[in-house]
């Protein structure tokens, strides 16, 4: 039996991702229709596939190096450079994996899944951050608190990517109260009620506007600083919690904290239908450099090649606005240098579509999501 669809909560204050794209508050540009939105995304999660497989290989390496220095027992004055070695590179791998969760789609393998098992593996992922009190938790300052109801039933689906839809909401939640005021308290709670499990998380820190919440689940959609991540965690966890046929719902008030609630139908498997995603990459996909900088021109030509992008170097405005005329870009990346001289033109050609480049060191992390946005028009 097909359990109820849950009830939508309130407007103010609230957003609910589900399956239907028009439950989720998503609408396409102006003039766009649904079609179009989905080409654009099938193309950013082409661009996603491209970069996180350029990412894995190297990253093997670099982890599995950092791994065997530190089962060799470096010198104390290099272990914690090889730590934070292997950790950073740890990161760029959960990021690629993320890329490639969101280009996958559903691949996965349904199995009865306990709900008790998943926030239990989700508060492991955090213990580090806990206050001593807090189960697991070895010194952080955050409070963890859980409330699951006995019994809780099992769902059907994959284990793996229900377990990386929790652990980031739960991360997120760390995160904010973090950087709000540095400890605070995360109740994670569990029901079930009408065919339908909740898994809620609740923090008390900082909390959304309005204007936050309506663009909460869109891919590279970010509030944090620069370096701190690039919106791609809730968009995961909306992708992974909609294939297995749920909803995310969010309430949060600024200064109030946040809730992220999880619901999961009991007793229904994910469809075997996957996401549809391109398979393999093209040349079909152009891109615009606007730089005088030979180093730059050169690293970024490097890196669209890589990903089998065409790409077109435009030392100066003029060049820009006379190759733009005459050819069709998915993206113009443009250097902060020649932005003011070069940025309207462009813009008026590219709307949504044209990205400066930063000042700092440009990394395929950042190019990734550059491209992505371009592609999904809001660069």
């Amino acid at each position: 039996m097909t359990p109820p669809r849950p009830p939508t909560p309130p407007a103010t204050g609230a957003a609910l991702v589900g399956a239907s794209p028009a439950r989720a508050g998503a609408t396409a540009a102006p003039g766009a229709s649904l079609a179009s939105r989905g080409d654009r995304l099938a193309a950013a999660f082409e661009v996603l596939a491209g970069v996180a497989h350029e990412l894995n290989n190297p990253l093997a390496g670099v982890l599995g190096y950092a791994e065997l220095l530190l089962r060799r027992e470096p010198p104390a004055e290099w272990r914690g450079d090889v730590e934070a070695l292997h950790r950073e590179a740890s990161r760029c791998a959960r990021l690629a994996n993320d890329l490639l969760a969101l280009a996958r789609g559903w691949p996965g393998e349904v199995r009865p899944v306990d709900a008790g098992k998943l926030v239990r593996e989700a508060r492991e992922a955090v213990s580090a951050r806990l206050a001593p009190a807090g189960p697991g938790g070895n010194g952080g300052e955050i409070r963890w608190e859980e409330r699951l109801a006995a019994g809780l039933p099992a769902v059907l689906g994959d284990s793996g990517r229900l377990r990386q839809a929790l652990v980031h909401v739960v991360r997120n939640a760390c995160d904010a109260i973090e950087e709000f005021r540095g400890e605070g308290t995360i109740v994670v709670s569990g029901s079930a009620e009408g065919g339908w499990l909740d898994i809620a998380v609740e923090d008390d820190g900082p909390g959304m506007g309005p204007a936050v919440l309506g663009r909460l689940f869109e891919p590279f959609f970010t509030t944090r600083a620069p370096g701190r991540g690039i919106g791609l965690g809730l968009a995961l966890v909306h992708a992974i919690v909609t294939d297995h046929r749920g909803e995310v719902a969010v309430k949060s008030r600024l200064g109030s904290g946040t809730s992220v609630r999880l619901r999961l139908p009991v007793g229904q498997g994910p469809p075997r239908r996957p996401r549809t995603t391109p398979s393999t990459l093209s040349w079909s996909r152009g891109a615009l450099v606007v730089t005088g900088r030979e180093d730059l021109a050169n690293a970024l030509s490097d890196a669209l090649l890589g990903l089998r992008w065409r790409c077109h170097v435009a030392p100066t405005p003029a060049i820009a606005a006379a190759l733009s005329a005459r050819n069709r870009y998915d993206a113009a990346l443009v250097d902060p240098a020649l932005a003011a001289e070069a940025g309207p033109a462009l813009r008026a050609k590219l709307a949504g579509r044209t990205v400066a480049v930063p000042s700092a060191t440009v990394t395929l992390e950042w190019l990734a999501a550059a491209l992505a946005r371009a592609l999904l028009g809001q660069a």
